[in-house]
This record gives C-alpha cells, structure tokens and sequence, in this order.
C-alpha cells in the first residue's frame, strides 16, 4: 500500500467518524464536469478524496480561513489535519508561537476568474 493510500484510508476513517452523515463519493462524470466549470484539472491527491473518500462535508469545522497557504502540500494539509496539528486548531492558534497564515498566493487570481465566468453576459444594443 502507498503513503497516499494509508493517507487516504486514515482521512476517510476520521471522516466517517467526524461526519456520520457523510457525503456519498463522487463520480468520475462529476470529476469531469467540476473541472470543466472550474477550467482546470483537479490534482490527483484531491481527486482521489472526492472519489475515495467523500464528495465534500468532512475536514476542519470553519472554513472560513481556507484560502490561505499553511502547508506546502495536500498530504501534509491531511497529515495536520488527522493529527491536530493545523492552524486552524484552537491549542494551535492560541500558542504563544502561534504560525501566521500566509495567504495563498493564487487565491485572488482564482476568485476573479470564478467571478468572471458567472457573470451575467454584456448587453448588446440592438439598433
């Protein structure tokens, strides 16, 4: 079994645990489709928690903060999470020695893009 496998396997028991509700997993037409709106290809670790372990609903609490950058990778985003150790973990943020969340670089850049493509169209002046 790979690292990422174990990963996952781990992710998806806490996430059972967490959530007994748990959100069904997606399918390879819903993949596809998420990444045509979206415009771009959805990392393979992130893929496969949509597909292995859930369509969303299991993860941090609040995720009101998510869009910055405080782990150089989705594995270790995970490994934080399982463990307790992310920022957004209340003994976390309240340590003295607390870590500052940097913002993520191409949120922005993401958000307006998204906001773009739902706009309404322009209007055209018939004559």
């Amino acid at each position: 079994m790979t690292d990422l496998s174990d990963l996952l396997l781990r992710v998806r028991d806490r996430a059972r645990r967490e959530t007994p509700e748990l959100a069904p997993y997606a399918g390879e037409r819903d993949i596809a489709e998420a990444e045509r709106q979206l415009g771009f290809v959805l990392p393979p670790l992130l893929r496969r928690l949509y597909l292995q372990v859930a369509n969303g609903g299991f993860g941090p609490d609040d995720w009101a903060d998510a869009w910055f950058l405080d782990s150089p990778s989705l594995a270790q985003w995970l490994t934080a999470w399982l463990h307790g150790t992310g920022w957004w973990e209340e003994e976390v943020m309240t340590a003295e020695n607390a870590p500052e969340p940097s913002p993520w670089p191409d949120a922005a850049h993401r958000l307006a893009a998204s906001r773009k493509s739902m706009a309404p169209p322009a209007r055209v002046a018939l004559e």
